[in-house]
């Protein structure tokens, strides 16, 4: 069982080696039942039964999500980050400070994301699950749209298997990397622009820019994902009216939140951006995203050669229907690839990626490229490449979703005890105090996730670790506690501070994400609180209190 789990979090790590994980053994197992009489026949029969692996997996994807929505738990340091400024937008409050702020907030994602769930956490009052609740229903609402346009597509069959096939590629990234950020939002915002592209409705340009907008709302970078859409829409008969319609569309949307909303500065968010340009690439990213491409490319060839081997005239037909698309694929993956890799990217940048594979893969079989097995040795191969790959996605889904409901629901009561801890030092000392959340080390980042149970209940943010450690990164100024305090004072004269900080780990030695790689490695990781910040805290603070999870600390 030790190897398996080994090898789970191996896939997970390196998606590069999802097709070739259980090559070997499906080989072998290919090998042998095609020496048995129609052994290759009996298996394509049994293809029948992938749409319902496919349901199975959506149910334990919507099983998943439905655990993490109720859950109290934020995953990793993000989602605090978003929960805490939705507040703050929905307040009234800056989205996007500038660089001469007390406080430091700012991330690079774009305003969408604040707005939305802002508008949930004021509508239902502000908590983990109103934070949580537009992710899930943009999970819902992305699977149900996709699962439609592959039915119109190719049938129900098709449908259920390739929104099963998306929803495990979903669940074998890392939670905290889908749910609740902009990424899932921008999925949704793929497939309804996927919609629209295919669509002869004459509203499909107006949704096609809206969605192209939306997406540049979330993450600057997005509108790459949409590009071979945009192509299927020129293929679709869109002309010089409908191109109007989608770049008006598109402009308004994107244009929308910093005209419709004072709080929504562009000024503060181009100077965030500008930061960001001073971010470089990653080697070990761009490695990374590399092996994503290329496990997103591996399926399409294997079952292309499959399909050729039964049928070339069909298959190459199939391909040439589609070689607009395939060849904006390989533009997008192209055009994707040095953004994605920056310093504190990832895979699930990539994440989109999958739903335009999946949208291309049912093309093709629409078109006539039908993956067979025959019994000899080449289709054995490509056949054990497609199959290894397809029980890596599916089994790696299942097995995910599983995990990561258990780790929720074995946290829940731990998470509930934090919460209501800081509950607590919120009744006690809130009403006459500033409280503020503090850390302490790595291995206790985790009480600092509780920081928006203060910033609901109406304190600021003060510094969060996030931004801090962006800014830190490019070499940005960043103001100290001194400024800190002193703004703070103006705004609630007479309170002072009280620092929650956790109890175990030296007072603010957490350590920065972000890490230079060099030849021989990455550096080590840098301070997120400066030296001069730590030295200000020992030096002006004193222990008053100590809680079950926190130590409080004031002037």
């Amino acid at each position: 069982m030790h190897f398996i789990a080994d090898l789970i979090r191996l896939l997970i790590a390196r998606p590069d080696y999802w097709p070739f994980a259980f090559m070997v053994p499906i080989f072998l197992a290919l090998w042998l039942l095609v020496r048995i009489n129609e052994g290759a026949d009996g298996l394509n029969r049994v293809q029948g039964a992938w749409p319902v692996i496919g349901l199975l997996t959506l149910a334990l994807f919507g099983w998943f999500c439905l655990v993490h929505l109720f859950s109290p738990i934020y995953l990793g340091p993000i989602q605090p980050q978003i929960a805490e400024v939705s507040w703050y937008f929905a307040q009234g409050l800056p989205i996007y400070h500038g660089p001469a702020n007390s406080e430091v907030y700012n991330m690079l994602y774009g305003p969408d994301i604040y707005i939305l769930t802002g508008w949930f956490e004021k509508l239902l009052g502000p908590s983990a699950f109103s934070f949580k609740l537009p992710g899930a229903l943009a999970v819902a609402m992305a699977m149900l749209v996709f699962f439609l346009h592959l039915r119109k597509r190719a049938g129900i069959k098709i449908a259920l298997f390739g929104t099963g096939v998306a929803a495990a590629f979903f669940l074998s990234m890392n939670p905290e990397e889908l749910f609740s950020r902009p990424d899932v939002l921008i999925v949704l915002a793929l497939v309804i622009g996927c919609w629209a592209a295919y669509s002869q409705s004459k509203i499909a340009p107006l949704v096609l820019g809206a969605a192209i907008g939306t997406g540049i709302n979330l993450k600057i970078h997005a509108g790459l994902y949409f590009l071979p859409f945009i192509g299927v829409a020129w293929q679709m008969g869109y002309r010089t009216r409908s191109w109007l319609l989608v770049v008006s569309s598109a402009a308004v949307m994107t244009a929308a939140p910093f005209l419709l909303f004072s709080n929504v500065s562009l000024v503060n968010y181009l100077w965030t951006l500008r930061l960001a340009s001073n971010v470089g690439i990653n080697p070990m990213n761009y490695f990374n995203n590399l092996e994503m491409i290329f496990c997103l490319a591996t399926p399409l060839v294997a079952a292309s050669l499959l399909a050729y081997r039964q049928n070339a005239h069909a298959t190459l037909n199939g391909l040439a229907a589609q070689k607009y698309f395939i060849l904006l694929v390989l533009a997008e993956f192209s055009l994707l690839l040095l953004p994605c890799s920056r310093y504190g990217c990832g895979i699930h940048h990539l994440l989109p990626l999958g739903i335009v594979v999946i949208v291309l893969a049912v093309e093709l079989y629409a078109a006539g490229v039908r993956p067979m097995l025959d019994n000899s040795f080449v289709s054995c191969a490509a056949g054990a490449v497609l199959l290894s790959w397809l029980v890596s996605c599916l089994g790696i889904g299942l097995v995910r979703s599983y995990q990561n409901a258990a780790y929720l629901q074995g946290r829940a009561a731990w998470a509930h005890s934090v919460e209501s801890d800081v509950d607590q030092i919120a009744a006690q000392y809130g009403s006459h105090h500033v409280l503020l959340m503090g850390a302490s080390d790595n291995d206790n980042y985790e009480y600092a996730y509780f920081r928006p149970q203060l910033i609901f209940k109406g304190q600021p943010i003060g510094f969060d670790p996030c931004g801090l450690m962006e800014r830190g990164f490019v070499g940005s100024a960043v103001p100290g506690l001194p400024e800190l305090t002193a703004a703070l004072a103006k705004n609630h004269p007479d309170e002072k501070i009280i620092w929650l900080v956790p109890k175990h780990g030296d007072q603010f030695s957490l350590t920065s994400y972000f890490a230079f790689y060099e030849r021989n490695g990455y550096l080590p990781n840098p301070p997120a609180y400066t030296d001069q910040f730590r030295a200000s805290f020992l030096a002006s603070t004193t222990k008053i209190a100590t809680t079950q999870y926190y130590d409080l600390y004031t002037e």
